[in-house]
């Protein structure tokens, strides 16, 4: 059976990410082009750890370019223990394997060099990864050569780092009447692009205009559906946060915020454990702006609309 399309799953704050036959051959391609076996079974297990990373913020939707990684790099290989990931705008992240019967997290590259260390530790068979947790390079000083274990944070504090040093860069605001005539703002997709077979059971698919968006908090999946319910005057409209797997709740505490033009709070919805979705209705003047703002341990995300 190809490993290659199964999802990644949680465990108490851990990722378990399958080993594919083609993340193997990728690994078996970099290792036979080193000089010594022991050489080539570091650049095995780092390509294995770097292919499982990836795979994972790729699942997340978060943009990497292995290619661009000195990782990628043969000759890079023979002369540095590296197993690096670029994200684009961001930094690099190295992911360093762990073996079953290791307890400290060796860090040969430079904390200068990288924007943190993600710990893979792979089952005895190499047929999966578990992603055990993340330093932030800030954390380090220069002179740290390993660090346990036990003292990493866990995996999906990556997340929320890697919200800290994105660059402020405000989405675009979404204009509400253009939708209809299909001028649809990068970012917003339909139901079924999102959510697939779940969109009939979430969503009123006979009102006017439907999109939804991918957004990513506390390390889940999440889809801001808006909803355009009536074009009279005002403007009728249905907002609709869910995880975009149905079998998980939303994060708790989250909170759920329509703001004014100015900025102040119209509305505002906290979820409590084991809530599936939250949803609010609003009405808006043509022209009229408004905001939502959606917060969970500390990061914050905000689309802006006109109606």
């Amino acid at each position: 059976m190809d490993l290659l399309n199964q999802s990644p799953s949680q465990s108490s704050g851990e990722f378990t990410v399958p080993l594919s036959t083609v993340a193997h051959q990728q690994a078996r391609q970099f290792a036979a082009a080193q000089a010594t076996p022991q050489k080539g079974k570091q650049v095995y297990l780092n390509t294995l750890a770097v292919w499982a990373v990836q795979r994972y913020l790729h699942w997340l939707q978060i943009e990497t370019r292995w290619e661009e990684s000195d990782s990628w790099n043969q000759h890079t290989h023979a002369l540095r223990d590296v197993a690096d990931l670029a994200l684009p705008g961001l930094g690099k992240l190295e992911c360093r394997p762990i073996l079953p019967d290791q307890s400290v997290m060796a860090l040969p590259i430079a904390p200068d060099e990288r924007i943190g260390y993600v710990a893979v530790r792979f089952a005895d068979k190499l047929h999966e990864a578990t992603l055990l947790g993340f330093v932030a390079a800030a954390h380090l000083s220069d002179s740290t050569e390993t660090i346990a274990i036990a003292q990493l944070q866990p995996f999906d504090r990556l997340l929320d780092c890697l919200a800290e040093i994105q660059p402020a860069i405000a989405p675009p605001t979404a204009h509400l009447r253009r939708w209809l005539q299909e001028q649809v703002e990068a970012g917003w997709q339909t139901l079924e692009e999102v959510l697939g077979g779940r969109s009939l059971s979430l969503a009123f698919r006979w009102m006017p205009m439907q999109r939804a968006k991918v957004i990513e908090l506390a390390g889940q999946r999440l889809a801001l559906i808006v909803t355009i319910t009536s074009m009279a005057e005002p403007m009728g409209l249905h907002l609709q946060l869910s995880s975009i797997d149905g079998s998980i709740p939303l994060p708790a505490p989250l909170t759920f915020k329509v703001l004014t033009a100015a900025g102040d709070v119209f509305r505002e919805i906290t979820t409590r454990a084991g809530d599936a979705f939250l949803q609010y209705e609003l009405t808006a003047d043509r022209g009229e702006a408004f905001a939502i703002e959606v917060e969970c341990h500390g990061v914050q995300i905000r689309e802006s609309f006109v109606a």
